[in-house]
């Protein structure tokens, strides 16, 4: 059976949407400071609110050696304590630590003839402290690896969730409908990610404490909402490290890469009736329709428009309902991930049939 994912993401959700899709660098003057020294000519920039350097200013960190490699287009940048290796391909979103394979979402690119890495991303994969000071528009890097004891700019900073000892602010003058930086404060410990949510105070950013890797130690798990629209709702979640507030998974799969693997379905129109069939992992639901009960039907069960995360007795999951028409949601997929933050199962529930969102079972 031919598998797709239809996206049902109409024009008015487009309309509604709080997100802009644009993608272009900041013109911003962005500042580096290395052990607490300014650092010239370096020219770092803020690229899909991501703050990209030159590799040449990767290379000036203590005891870090980088490499180019011409041929394939690849950056290697290595770590001469601790002798651990990341490597990046120019306009790939997939990079390498060690053997273990890293999804980016903002892949290292040419720009002017200098080839450039998101900074971030290399300081976490390779545990350097890397920081971003939205006062002063400033990217910090401290080879001692202490984080920032105070929130820089506190006095511009509204608190949107908190837990226990740990809470997040966001700037209070955010533009476009959105928050376009959270930042995330411990008793002794903050650090600022460069992270959106939209600024409706009904879908705030939510905080648990939880351990879901298993490693006996409880980490600090964040769901954004990123989106949202008539008929549409998109999030997205991150775990921290709570001693050090680093990513401990850098990306967590993707919901709708892991349906477009596992779920087939299909929509076929016969006499007046409209059949909908979805299959996974060798089970199966049929629904019947009649025609006339919507206007325009898909061809596909479609996913994508609305994408919500639980955490449930120390397990993420994700909820992506499926629709047959535009935000007519039949059938709902969880993706319950385990401590990899992989997908370890996966079902699909009819949605005439259990309550929704609370679908998770005890």
């Amino acid at each position: 059976m031919k598998r797709k994912i239809c996206l049902t993401i109409c024009f008015v959700f487009f309309m509604t949407f709080s997100i802009s899709s644009m993608v272009m660098a900041s013109t911003q003057k962005v500042s580096l400071n290395i052990n607490g020294v300014e650092v010239k000519d370096q020219e770092p920039k803020i690229i899909n609110q991501t703050a990209f350097v030159p590799i040449r200013t990767v290379s000036l960190l203590p005891n870090i050696k980088v490499d180019w490699d011409n041929k394939t287009k690849t950056v290697s940048v290595a770590d001469t304590t601790t002798k651990e290796t990341l490597k990046l391909t120019i306009g790939k979103d997939i990079a390498y630590k060690g053997d273990s394979k890293l999804t980016l979402s903002n892949p290292a690119r040419i720009i002017n003839s200098s080839t450039y890495v998101p900074f971030r991303f290399v300081g976490e994969a390779l545990n350097i402290n890397v920081e971003w000071d939205a006062a002063t528009k400033t990217i910090i890097y401290n080879s001692d690896n202490k984080l920032t004891d105070a929130i820089k700019g506190e006095e511009n900073k509204m608190e949107l969730a908190k837990i226990d000892d740990v809470a997040l602010f966001a700037n209070k003058q955010a533009g476009d409908g959105m928050f376009k930086e959270i930042t995330v404060r411990t008793k002794d410990k903050s650090k600022t990610f460069p992270w959106t949510n939209v600024i409706n105070p009904t879908f705030y950013p939510t905080v648990n404490i939880a351990d879901v890797n298993t490693d006996g130690e409880k980490e600090i798990v964040i769901t954004l909402t990123t989106g949202y629209g008539t008929g549409a709702h998109l999030e997205e979640i991150h775990v921290l490290d709570k001693d050090n507030l680093t990513e401990i998974i850098l990306d967590v799969e993707n919901p709708l890469d892991i349906i477009e693997k596992k779920v087939d379905s299909k929509i076929t129109k016969n006499n007046g009736k409209v059949n909908v069939t979805i299959e996974w992992d060798d089970k199966k639901i049929e629904k019947t329709y009649n025609e006339l009960d919507a206007g325009v039907w898909n061809e596909y069960v479609g996913f994508g428009g609305v994408v919500k995360y639980q955490l449930k007795n120390n397990q993420i999951y994700a909820l992506v309902p499926g629709s047959v028409a535009t935000t007519w949601y039949v059938v709902i997929v969880i993706i319950e991930y385990g401590p990899d933050l992989k997908a370890r199962n996966i079902t699909v529930k009819d949605m005439d049939k259990m309550n929704y969102p609370d679908v998770i079972e005890d």
